[in-house]
């Protein structure tokens, strides 16, 4: 077998297999051998037709088997020959298969970068101050009051205000023709919140509990629905029922409800530690994304759009994972799939980025993860969500999700080294270099 190999791109190549014409004519005799016992040919014995008849009446079919094994067979053979790791699904073109002769065909699939690792050590990187005020406190128990908040039916006949929940039918239109989740019926929309068009909860200010309108609602420019961003929709609208939130008083019984505190002071403490460890893992978080940037600014390359790909369903996949664990789902919020790929599109293009990056200077600095640092972090998972660890490690195994963890293990070390070597710079929060 011959094979050569062409360079069609910075992560784009091609391979070109000539197989020997001994076996393309030995497969194919393998092929019509065993055809030969289970073909039933009218004024032939099983076992008995000549190949020539069987010729008539299979060629093309054989054809295509011959085709498949040999491309089948060959193809791991041919990467191994010019060492080259595939990241995509070879797109194959193949010549005439002729018996006696040389079968040729060309495979094209995408590999990963090669990366000439620059400025990577002594990057300089700014982190805000921790800093949590009692406003983020008090606005913090102010969330947690909204949440245990209950709502009531208006009985008085009175127009819609802030913080009303509307519940209301809408009909919803795009030049003239019904779009994508514009129609609903019976929807409870709080006033204020965009939770269903922008816009529309200023648009229901002072209607009444019966009222039918017709509304037309400008759509920004920026939103994330491309159908709809920058144009102008019409809504008809029908106001159902009206409710109103009634929330809980916040005091020493409200703190105590809420769990073990001794009162109101207790809950604030603890909501303010609580607050710090947020706080703290956020700018840390920062800190690894900037860390990220600066790496893609300074080593610039092309991805392949297979492995983006790839990462875009992964995150599509915790996206829906997400919602139907909050009985919701992007079907239900009437996201478009296709719109939600490409708003993908950038994050995944940098997270694939981030694990070529990982990958090269782990690899120059000898960074690796042992079985102990995985073991720690199966009980650290099991601690958090208070299971058994023979049940976490099962589940992981079981799962295949050993190697991922792994992997992210690697990058968080190697993000960590990378920070350690860096020059950190605190400034205020909210600050501007």
């Amino acid at each position: 077998m011959n094979v050569d190999i062409e360079q069609l791109g910075p992560v784009k190549k091609k391979i070109n297999v000539i197989i020997p014409s001994e076996k393309v004519t030995e497969e194919i005799d393998s092929v019509y051998q065993k055809l030969k016992q289970t073909a039933k040919i009218r004024g032939f014995r099983p076992g008995k037709v000549p190949k020539d008849i069987l010729k008539k009446y299979y060629k093309e079919q054989v054809e295509g088997e011959v085709i498949s094994k040999l491309i089948q067979v060959s193809y791991p053979e041919a990467l191994t020959k010019v060492q080259v790791v595939p990241v995509s699904q070879p797109v194959v073109e193949n010549g005439v298969l002729e018996e006696g002769k040389e079968f040729f065909y060309s495979a094209s699939f995408e590999i990963k970068p090669e990366i000439e690792l620059k400025d990577y050590l002594n990057l300089k990187v700014e982190k805000e101050k921790l800093a949590v005020t009692q406003k983020d406190v008090e606005n913090r128990l102010n969330m947690i009051r909204e949440s245990h908040a209950s709502v009531k039916e208006v009985e008085e006949d009175r127009p819609v205000k802030v913080g009303d929940f509307v519940l209301m039918d809408c009909d919803g239109t795009l030049d003239e023709k019904p779009f994508e989740g514009g129609e609903v019926k019976d929807h409870l929309l709080e006033v204020g919140p965009d939770t269903y068009l922008p816009g529309l909860g200023q648009k229901l200010l002072g209607l009444r509990k019966g009222a039918s309108e017709e509304i037309m609602l400008g759509i920004p420019e920026d939103y994330y629905r491309k159908d709809l961003a920058g144009k102008e929709v019409n809504l008809k609208i029908k106001i159902k029922g009206l409710k109103e939130k009634v929330l809980p008083e916040v005091d020493d019984n409200f703190a105590r409800d809420l769990g073990e505190y001794q009162g109101l002071e207790d809950l604030k403490n603890k909501l303010g530690e609580g607050l710090e460890k947020e706080e703290k893992h956020r700018l840390e978080s920062l800190v690894r994304d900037r860390v990220v940037d600066q790496l893609i600014e300074n080593n610039p390359f092309e991805v392949p759009t297979s492995m983006v790909e790839r990462q875009i369903e992964f995150i599509m996949a915790d996206t829906q994972r997400a919602l139907l664990s909050q009985g919701s789902s992007l079907e239900k919020l009437g996201i478009p799939i296709d719109v939600m790929k490409e708003n993908y599109k950038a994050e995944a293009e940098k997270q694939v980025k981030c694990s070529l990056f990982v990958e090269a200077i782990a690899k120059r600095e000898d960074i690796s993860v042992n079985n102990d640092e995985v073991e720690e972090k199966l009980k650290a998972i099991a601690k958090s969500s208070n299971q058994d660890v023979e049940k976490v490690r099962d589940f992981y195994k079981r799962e295949g999700l050993l190697k991922g963890l792994e992997i992210k293990l690697l990058e968080n070390k190697t993000l960590d080294f990378l920070i350690g070597k860096a020059t950190i710079v605190e400034i205020s929060k909210n600050s501007k270099s």
